[in-house]
């Protein structure tokens, strides 16, 4: 998914955009002669070509569209935002300043231990995949008074290429692969280059890409069928940063939780799903099921998207794909929340949202027509309100507390909005917090902007049917401390629930409990709702005799910005846990099973 690319760098500068296919999975090269007749002379330029990256095309509406060339100025529009925290202590500091060839002009450049600098263009390292270089030969003849070259001259010119991610479109984070090319004056200079910027980009620490162990999960059925065919366009950008790819197609459903449930996370640095959020909450229900999962927890996963809604990828700036590659290489993280949910005798989990109500109903009833991709959401919810149901229902949550709540307040807002892109002071505060009841873990995410050693994740207790005590025994939970309010056989309401819960029965329309921003690129279910703060953003819309049809496509249509929360007929609220009993749904007057 992706906008337009764009080349070059200053006049003095030669930065290539490349959007071709290589035939093969592994990088190669190719020889080709290039002839350039100037006064007198003739110069013939055999040179290695580089591995080129093919166009990726989004097959899903949304803000996005196809990438396209054009030349001028490429401006970075990264400014240091990727890991690139405590970059002013060292940004004076040094490594290797000389003078190369840029386009026939000699060029200062340097490398510092976060930018990679020349004339007016500063690189961060972090948008920096790797380095290959090139070897050109160059033959020059003199000519003859006939114009026939009489003497041939050869020379060798040794140039090396960084290859970068940069960022393109920063409202819709689509970056495109650009590659940098400096000559040297001789083979020593070069090696001097490489062995510097590599040191830098692949520490002795092992916290650089380069050797990265990564498990790929590639679901070829996701959405409209694009997964296989993403990853073999984003691959050459792993193979340039040197990670180590394990990659496994899905055969059936469930495939992603086995691998779950018995991977051994010590050989592999991260997991990442070329899909759409479905598979991605298979793997980490198949995590949250081992009886070591507060170890295997903290392996890093990560999404390509390929999927219809993409929410995931949408609410942390990586819908894009090579934006999403970038960071998988990376190995830029945040923790994010998973949320169990249950009845008497199964058990979910969940890191999006709990939908109940039209939201449910669009979401099953646009399966039919996948093949549209993220279209098929709006061809269902129009229809849907042409023929509105209400859903009869009794819901009880526990609300953030006040003390808690007071600390999400700024300037009059309602909450904060969850910076998602980069580090949340938020969600960091309430890490720092204990949760005592909440009904949520997390596990760490991979995140556009985030930092590349893992934050610890805020953990609470999660139930568990089998012997909750003894598999979660350092953990707290409302449920288990409080049997009385947990699920029953018998399907019966609780008719008592601690103190501070709220209790409503009530004909709903719309019920969503959220733990990310976006569930769709235009639906954004709560602009308050944060990844790691432990809490549910539950946005509740109740029926009643003035509430039309139009009003309810008119709050759909204020979705795409989030603002239909602030619509006085909806509520929002920050929840900790809730108890939701569906009951009867009614349409057009008459009760429907």
């Amino acid at each position: 998914a992706v906008v337009s690319t764009q080349s070059t760098g200053s006049e003095n500068s030669e930065t290539t955009t490349t959007t071709t296919t290589t035939n093969t999975e592994e990088i190669q090269a190719s020889v080709s002669g290039v002839v350039e007749i100037t006064e007198n002379r003739i110069e013939i330029k055999e040179e290695v070509k580089e591995p080129q990256l093919q166009r990726v095309r989004s097959e899903t509406k949304g803000p996005l569209s196809l990438h396209t060339e054009s030349t001028g100025k490429i401006k970075h529009k990264d400014k240091g935002k990727m890991n690139d925290n405590n970059n002013n202590n060292n940004e004076s500091e040094v490594l290797i300043e000389e003078y190369l060839t840029i386009k026939k002009n000699l060029v200062k450049v340097v490398l510092t231990p976060h930018y990679l600098i020349y004339s007016n263009i500063k690189i961060p390292l972090s948008i920096i995949l790797g380095i290959t270089r090139d070897k050109i030969l160059k033959v020059t003849a003199d000519l003859n008074e006939n114009n026939q070259p009489k003497k041939k001259t050869k020379k060798s010119v040794f140039q090396f290429i960084v290859h970068a991610c940069i960022l393109v479109n920063e409202k819709k984070k689509v970056r495109e692969h650009a590659r940098y090319r400096f000559v040297c004056e001789n083979e020593q200079q070069l090696e001097r280059w490489e062995t510097k910027i590599n040191s830098v980009l692949n520490p002795p620490d092992r916290t650089g890409p380069s050797g990265r162990k990564i498990l790929i999960l590639i679901n070829p059925f996701s959405g409209t069928k694009i997964a296989p065919k993403i990853f073999k366009q984003v691959r050459p950008l792993f193979d340039l940063a040197g990670c180590i790819l394990t990659v496994t197609e899905t055969t059936h459903g469930g495939h992603a939780k086995e691998v779950g449930m018995t991977v051994n996370y010590n050989d592999f640095d991260a997991i990442i799903c070329v899909s759409g959020d479905g598979l991605l909450n298979e793997l980490i229900s198949g995590i949250m099921e081992r009886p070591d999962w507060e170890k295997a927890s903290k392996i890093s996963i990560g999404l390509i998207s390929a999927g219809s809604g993409n929410g995931l990828a949408w609410s942390l700036g990586i819908s894009h794909p090579i934006t999403a590659s970038l960071v998988a290489i990376k190995g830029f993280t945040r923790p994010f929340d998973v949320a169990m949910i249950m009845d008497a005798n199964r058990r979910w989990w969940s890191f999006l949202t709990l939908t109940w109500g039209i939201i449910s109903d669009v979401d099953i009833e646009s399966e039919k027509y996948r093949w549209m991709g993220e279209t098929r959401f709006t061809l269902a919810a129009l229809k849907r309100i042409a023929s509105l149901r209400t859903y009869h229902g009794k819901l009880a949550y526990l609300p953030v507390e006040p003390e808690n709540e007071n600390a999400v307040k700024e300037d009059g807002k309602k909450f904060e909005k969850c910076s998602a892109y980069h580090r949340c002071m938020f969600c960091q505060h309430i890490q720092t917090e204990t949760l005592e009841g909440s009904s949520t873990t997390s596990t760490t995410t991979i995140s556009e902007g985030a930092s590349s050693s893992s934050n610890s994740p805020h953990s609470t207790e999660i139930i568990n049917h089998e012997n909750p005590q003894q598999k979660y025994q350092n953990l707290n939970s409302i449920f288990l401390q409080n049997p009385k309010i947990m699920p029953s056989e018998n399907r019966e309401f609780p008719t008592e629930f601690p103190p501070g819960w709220k209790v409503v029965e009530s004909d709903f329309i719309l019920f969503i409990a959220t733990n990310v921003t976006l569930i769709s690129s235009d639906f954004v279910a709560s602009p308050y709702a944060h990844l790691s703060d432990g809490y549910f953003d539950l946005v509740l819309l109740k029926n009643s005799p003035s509430l039309s049809k139009f009003k309810v496509l008119k709050l759909f249509l204020d979705a795409e910005t989030g603002n239909y929360v602030h619509d006085p007929i909806c509520e929002h609220h920050k929840v900790k846990a809730l108890y939701l009993q569906p009951g009867a749904m009614t349409e057009g007057g008459k009760i429907k099973d």
